[in-house]
């Protein structure tokens, strides 16, 4: 009999263990688990795909003036056109930039980085 098969020996075992020896098992296999650093558990994160966003404003139109727009009709928007773009990632602003132009496509310069610290945290240096 392979030994990765349960037996009725094994069975009877795991049957017999009381809730705090398991608990003793389980917490042992977190403190393990917890062992890495909390750099190298970001680390982890570092490549996972984010949706980022630049908006350039938004506005409020009745819909039956939506309805009626026509190619080539000019919507006016209340940002000025030298103030920086809001900078989203999953719909978190992010930073502040400003728009370029990069080897003929469009690009984003930062002008300002949004550092907020999360509830429950310190500033730490």
């Amino acid at each position: 009999m392979s030994e990765n098969k349960p037996t009725t020996e094994n069975l009877d075992a795991v049957a017999d263990m009381k809730d705090n020896d398991f608990e003793d098992l389980m917490s042992e296999e977190e403190s393990q688990d917890n062992a890495q650093s909390p750099a190298e558990s970001m680390s982890l994160l570092h490549d996972l795909p984010v949706t980022l966003a630049m908006e350039v404003d938004s506005i409020q139109i009745p819909i039956g003036k939506l309805l009626s727009l026509s190619e080539g009709e000019v919507l006016p928007l209340n940002k000025k056109a030298n103030e920086p773009m809001d900078i989203t990632v999953n719909g978190k602003l992010i930073a502040k930039a400003e728009v370029v132009v990069v080897d003929n496509r469009y690009g984003l310069r930062l002008v300002e980085v949004i550092n907020k610290v999360s509830p429950g945290t310190a500033d730490k240096k």
